[in-house]
């Protein structure tokens, strides 16, 4: 486990706050995406300064923060800032119906002869990473099934998720 130490702590503080600076920089971009207002020059090259710098900062703070004592999840974002050009790309992209979007959580359930095949057959076409193992599934060919679960079903990986976990276990919040 990484111990921020009490040296590093203020240059860690001022790498959060550049953060948290930056995003709400990046919402106002994002914001004029849902807008039809003209879009300057200026515009687009502060928001390309603003990507460059957010998508630093959010490697920074990967390498700085123990994923054991905080959570910390840049993938959503980053994947965002990866596929963003600029913000009248941002305006072209299709925004998905509602309807046909699930949350999805963990853990997903599996028989032990199927998760074992479609990791096998993910290993034969030299596939070593994904997303999550229902597209490991899918296709390898399987079907899977979506069932209603509830939001104190939750993934136990960092103490936080623990302490998280003996609140809702100790109050009776679990289905």
């Amino acid at each position: 486990m990484t111990i921020i130490k009490y040296k590093d702590a203020a240059n860690t503080l001022q790498d959060i706050k550049s953060l948290h600076a930056l995003w709400m920089r990046m919402r106002i971009f994002l914001d004029m995406s849902f807008t039809d207002e003209p879009l300057s020059a200026d515009t687009e090259q502060n928001f390309l300064q603003v990507k460059s710098q957010l998508s630093k900062y959010l490697r920074v703070m990967a390498e700085k923060v123990d994923k054991t004592q905080f959570r910390y999840d840049p993938e959503k974002i980053t994947n965002l800032l990866r596929q963003a050009i600029s913000v009248t790309h941002l305006r072209g992209l299709p925004i998905p119906d509602r309807k046909t979007l699930y949350y999805t959580q963990t853990p997903q359930t599996f028989t032990f002869e199927v998760i074992r095949d479609a990791h096998e057959q993910a290993m034969k076409k030299n596939i070593f990473s994904a997303s999550d193992d229902v597209q490991m599934a899918l296709d390898a060919g399987y079907r899977v099934k979506m069932v209603e679960g509830a939001y104190t079903n939750i993934k136990i990986t960092t103490p936080y998720d623990y302490e998280a976990a003996q609140m809702i276990a100790a109050k009776g919040l679990y289905k």
